[in-house]
C-alpha cells in the first residue's frame, strides 16, 4: 500500500492546494476498487505487482493530475510543472543575486543613506523588482512555448510506478548550518566584546607594546544591539536543534531574528563610520602620511565595512525571504492561468 500512498502523493503535488486533497481521495478510491476488482478476477490476495499493473495503467501522475485541470489554460497542465520548477530556480538564483548587489551597492556609497528606511526600501525595493522582472520574463517565455507548441510533451519514456519515492521533508533541520551558526554567534560575541579593541594595529615603541584600535567608538555604540542578537541567535538554533524540525513558529522567530538583525545593520549602514585610523597611530608607527593619505585610507576602510555590512544584510533578506516563502506557500491562493 505504500506505493499508492506515493503514487496519490505525486498526483496531489501536480494540483492546486484547494483541490488536492478531494481528488486524492477520489484517485485513492479508484485505485483500491479497481484493485478489489483484479483480486477477485485472479483469485488471488493482492500483492505489489498487481498494484504497479493498476497504477501503469492509471498512467503518470501528472498526466492524472492534469486530466483534472481546466481545459483552458495560458499555460498548460503539461507544461506547468516545468515551468513551475524553473520559476523555483529563477526566483532562488534572482533573490540571492539581487540582494547580493544591492547590500554590496548600498555598503559601497561614500555617502551613507540618512535613515535606516532608505537603506531597508533600497534593499526591498530592489529585490522585489528583480523578482517582479523574472517572473514575467519566465512567464511570457512558457506562454510563447505553450502557443506555438500547443502539443507540448515531455520526452517520452516508459513509466515505472516501482521508482517513486517519498518526498523529502520540507520541514527537516539542517543540523550542520544551525551548528555553524552557533559557532559564529558566540564567536562574534566573544571577540567582539572582549577582544574588540585588539583589532587594529600593535607595534612595539622604547620596548613598549603599544596598540591602536582600528574600529571607533560608533561601534561599540552598537555592539550591545549585536551581541543581543547573537545571543538570541546562538539560543534559538540550540532550541532548532533540540527540537529536530521546523515549525511554524520556529520559523517566525527566524523571520523576527532576520528582521531585527536587518534592522540594527542598517542602523549602522546609515551611521557614521564604524572603523578608522588616527594620525597619532601613523604618527607613532612611523608612517610618514599626509593628512589626505589618512583620509583615503580611513575612507577604504569605511567602505570595507560597510561592504560587508552590506552582504550580511543582503544574506538575511535572503533568509527573510525563505522563511516567509515557506510559512506562506500553503496560504497564497493558487494563481489563475486562464479562464
Amino acid at each position: 500500500m505504500d506505493l499508492i500512498n506515493l503514487y496519490v502523493k505525486e498526483v496531489g503535488s501536480h494540483l492546486p492546494e484547494k483541490m488536492r486533497a478531494d481528488i486524492e481521495r477520489e484517485i485513492r478510491s479508484l485505485i483500491e476498487d479497481m484493485l478489489v476488482d483484479e483480486s477477485e478476477k485472479q483469485g488471488r490476495q493482492p500483492d505489489q505487482e498487481m498494484i504497479v499493473s493498476i497504477l501503469e495503467k492509471m498512467g503518470p501522475p501528472d498526466k492524472v493530475a492534469a486530466s483534472y485541470q481546466p481545459p483552458r489554460y495560458l499555460i498548460g497542465p503539461q507544461l506547468f510543472p516545468h515551468y513551475t520548477n524553473t520559476l523555483r530556480i529563477v526566483f532562488s538564483v534572482v533573490t540571492i543575486l539581487a540582494a547580493l548587489a544591492i547590500g554590496v551597492s548600498a555598503g559601497a556609497r561614500v555617502d551613507p543613506p540618512p535613515n535606516i528606511l532608505e537603506v531597508i526600501g533600497i534593499i526591498i525595493s530592489g529585490v522585489l523588482d528583480a523578482l517582479i522582472r523574472a517572473f514575467a520574463i519566465v512567464t511570457l517565455i512558457f506562454a510563447a512555448i505553450q502557443f506555438f507548441e500547443p502539443e507540448f510533451k515531455s520526452k517520452a519514456r516508459k513509466w515505472d510506478p516501482r521508482k517513486l519515492r517519498a518526498m523529502p521533508d520540507q520541514e527537516r533541520l539542517g543540523i550542520p548550518g544551525a551548528l555553524v551558526e552557533i559557532v559564529v554567534s558566540v564567536l562574534a560575541l566573544v571577540v567582539f566584546n572582549f577582544y574588540g579593541h585588539w583589532i587594529g594595529l600593535s607595534t612595539i615603541q622604547d620596548g613598549e607594546w603599544v596598540h591602536f584600535p582600528v574600529l571607533t567608538e560608533v561601534f561599540f555604540r552598537y555592539l550591545p544591539w549585536l551581541s543581543l542578537i547573537w545571543i538570541i541567535q546562538a539560543v534559538f538554533n540550540v532550541l532548532l536543534i533540540a527540537r529536530g524540525h521546523w515549525t511554524a513558529a520556529l520559523r517566525w522567530t527566524a523571520a523576527v531574528i532576520s528582521s531585527l538583525t536587518i534592522l540594527i545593520l542598517a542602523w549602522m549602514l546609515s551611521g557614521p563610520p564604524i572603523a578608522a585610523l588616527s594620525v597619532e597611530a601613523t604618527e607613532v608607527m612611523s608612517w610618514d602620511l599626509t593628512l589626505e593619505t589618512i583620509q583615503q585610507i580611513n575612507q577604504g576602510l569605511n567602505v570595507s565595512a560597510r561592504l560587508v555590512i552590506g552582504i550580511v544584510i543582503a544574506l538575511e533578506t535572503v533568509d527573510l525571504g525563505k522563511q516567509l516563502f515557506k510559512l506562506l506557500r500553503h496560504r497564497l491562493p493558487e494563481p489563475q492561468l486562464g479562464e
